[in-house]
This record gives structure tokens, C-alpha cells and sequence, in this order.
């Protein structure tokens, strides 16, 4: 790519960058909690992308055999508000449970969790466990029996990686993974928190158990689901920095994934 051609790009993601800005600073509410090949971006994201955001290409559904670690009883419910040391963070919602096992090792039993390690890290859930290798900023959901995590910013290949019944799946910015252990319904994919999705596939393990993955909006997430919501309007200058961090991620998906069409909160598989 030329240097006109980064200049260019790098204008067009500053001003969709503007337009999240001023969409998201526009009054909203957030809702109460109640594929294998997702595509692989160019080199003008890799342009894009450099400086503190983003670097990473979608990665296909890898299958390994592996085994999943024993979980401890569960843990007390953590206080709002960011928690941990600075290798590795997470901001909790109400009532979620969360325990930190070793420092490089935590345990999510319920609730909603935004983690954000530094060093590589393990995040351990009722179905699945969740290696970080690189920087990224993810957000683990745990509720009604299913579990979802979804990759608000990345650093790197292969920066998050779940290990779900013998399987390895790859996420990248801008992408999610539901797994359940029975057959999920329409609602639960794509209805439940008013975040619009597209390309979403299902993956149907053995003994019921399954996969949807799934682009999603990142301005939807950061005006819809409540923890993330707070943290988008929040005063905090480590709050501010991780929601330019995320905007920035959506303005250059908006440029380099366009042709993957729009996202719905209606089915779109």
C-alpha cells in the first residue's frame, strides 16, 4: 500500500471514528441483563490498526484435543469497579462471581466480567476456559445456563482463544462465541441484549453441546449492555482510554469489513 493509500484510510477511519463518537453521545439506555471461517482482514487494517488498537485476522474454528481444568467452589460476589493488579484487570458488574486463583488464572462463575490482561492469562468459566495470550480487552458473560465472550479489542494473533469441549476457537476484535450445553433458541442468540449481530453460525458439538460465533456491533455494545455502558460514559481516565481504544476498533471494522453487510438484532443465519 502506497503512503497516499495510509493517509487515505487512516482519514476515512478518523471520520467514521467521528460518527461512532457522536452516535454514541447520543441519548441511549442500555437493556437490563437478563464460523469457523469469519473472514480475514487486509493489509489496510493491519495499516490502521497499528498504535494501540487492534492487529489481528480472523482465524478459522481449530479443532485440538485438549482438557479443561477442574473448577474451585465458587467464589464470593465482587464488588463493582475494576479489580486486580495491573498485569491483569477486570471491571464486574453487579453480582457477578469472580476469583482470582493464581496470577495468571481466574475464575468467572456467574455475571458480567470486562477483562483486560497484559500477560498472558486464563480465564476459567462453568463450560470453557478462555486463554489470553497478548493484550486484549474481552467481555465474559455468564447467565441463564450459556456463556458468551466477546473480543472488544485485541493485540495480536491468536490474542484470545477458548478451549470448549475438545475444541480451540480463535476471536478476534469485533467477534463473539455462545456456547451451550444444550440447543440454544432464537432468542438467546441474537434477541437478548439488543446488540446487532451478522454472519452468526452454529456448530453443533456432541452430547448437545454448541457454538455460536458471530460479528457484533461494537457501538451497539458500548450503548446497549450495561457494564459497558457505564464504562463509555464514565469520567475514569483508564475508563476513557479503553472506550477511545474500542471506538477507534469500530470505526476501522466499519471500513474493512463493510461488505459483510449490516448488523440486526433480528436472525441473520
Amino acid at each position: 500500500m502506497t503512503n497516499t493509500g495510509n493517509i487515505l484510510a487512516i482519514v476515512l477511519a478518523a471520520a467514521v471514528s467521528a460518527v461512532c463518537q457522536a452516535s454514541l453521545a447520543e441519548e441511549c439506555h442500555p437493556r437490563s441483563a437478563a464460523s469457523p471461517q469469519l473472514g480475514r482482514w487486509s493489509d489496510t487494517a493491519r495499516v490502521l490498526l497499528a498504535n494501540g488498537s487492534a492487529d489481528s485476522p480472523a482465524d478459522e474454528l481449530k479443532v485440538q484435543d485438549t482438557s479443561l481444568n477442574d473448577h474451585q467452589p465458587a467464589p464470593p460476589t465482587a464488588d463493582p469497579g475494576w479489580h486486580g493488579e495491573k498485569g491483569a484487570l477486570y471491571r464486574c458488574a453487579p453480582g457477578a462471581e469472580i476469583k482470582e486463583l493464581q496470577p495468571d488464572r481466574l475464575q468467572l462463575d456467574r455475571g458480567e466480567v470486562i477483562v483486560e490482561p497484559s500477560h498472558c492469562l486464563v480465564v476459567t468459566t462453568p463450560l470453557a476456559e478462555t486463554q489470553l495470550s497478548h493484550k486484549a480487552v474481552v467481555l465474559f458473560r455468564i447467565q441463564g445456563g450459556n456463556e458468551r465472550c466477546m473480543v472488544l479489542w485485541d493485540g495480536g494473533p491468536e490474542s484470545v482463544v477458548i478451549v470448549f469441549h475438545n475444541r480451540k476457537l480463535c476471536l478476534t476484535a469485533g467477534q463473539e462465541a455462545l456456547l451451550t450445553d444444550y440447543d440454544p433458541n432464537y432468542r438467546e442468540i441474537v434477541e437478548s441484549d439488543d446488540i446487532g449481530r451478522r454472519r452468526i453460525q452454529i456448530h453443533d458439538l456432541k452430547e448437545h453441546k454448541h457454538i455460536v460465533t458471530a460479528e457484533f456491533s461494537l457501538l451497539h455494545a458500548l450503548q446497549r449492555d450495561p457494564l459497558l455502558y457505564d464504562l463509555a460514559h464514565s469520567k475514569d481516565k483508564h475508563d476513557r482510554t479503553l472506550r477511545e481504544r474500542i471506538l477507534k476498533t469500530a470505526a476501522v471494522l466499519d471500513l474493512v469489513t463493510a461488505r459483510h453487510g449490516r448488523y440486526t438484532t433480528t436472525a441473520g443465519y
